[in-house]
């Protein structure tokens, strides 16, 4: 499984090129699935939305189709999935996003979509890829994600929006109790996955945090 779960996208030239080389194909030849569901809720700005898609844009892939698993059928969007060579899944609202992975499917089809694609996750896209949602805003254990890593993520680390994860000491204090390993990223990191292999990737900080108990 190739997956590239960041902070806060393609950001620096570091995390460009560890998404270049996951990707299957060269760069002009990469279809890309821009999956946009988690903004659904969010009022208010949206260019950081934008920003996502002109990183793509910028490096010039071939094509960048958007897709909404909330707004079209099943049949519609796993088409259009099973075409691209990368499914790029925004942030937003992570409780939502993956309420609409359940709902509409996705949970049950990615394993399967991941044999032969690339996952990058950006935030909200990066939290739903791990075992669980304890560590996103107003989530819980209880709340099952993907599972598609063993390790858990938090984003945003040191951004003043977020103030759970405000400092070194916040994030301790947040992970306490927590049965896997957390990488806790800032905007400028990433965590690369190629199949048993995971790397720290980007121009920022991170912070690893071993397991302290069920």
């Amino acid at each position: 499984m190739k997956l590239l779960l960041t902070s806060d996208g393609l950001r620096n030239p570091t995390i460009i090129k560890a998404f270049l080389d996951l990707a299957p194909k060269p760069v002009d030849e990469l279809k890309v699935a821009f999956i946009p569901t988690a903004q659904n809720v969010k009022s208010g700005d949206k260019k950081w939305v934008f920003d996502q898609l002109t990183s793509l844009k910028d490096l010039n892939v071939k094509q960048t189709d958007i897709v909404d698993i909330s707004a079209i059928p099943k049949e519609m969007w796993l088409h259009r999935l099973q075409e691209s060579d990368v499914i790029f899944v925004n942030g937003g609202d992570t409780l939502y996003l993956m309420d609409c992975c359940n709902k509409f499917g996705l949970t049950q089809e990615i394993p399967e979509l991941l044999k032969d694609r690339v996952y990058v996750g950006v935030s909200a896209g990066s939290y739903i890829a791990t075992p669980d949602l304890r560590l996103c805003s107003g989530g819980d254990a209880s709340t099952k994600a993907l599972n598609l890593t063993d390790f858990g993520l938090q984003v945003h680390l040191e951004t003043a929006k977020y103030g759970e994860a405000k400092s070194e000491a916040a994030m301790r204090e947040r992970t306490k109790g927590c049965p896997y390993k957390v990488y806790a990223l800032d905007d400028q990191m990433a965590v690369k996955v190629d199949g048993d292999q995971v790397e720290l990737v980007g121009e920022g900080k991170y912070l690893t945090i071993e397991p302290s108990g069920a």
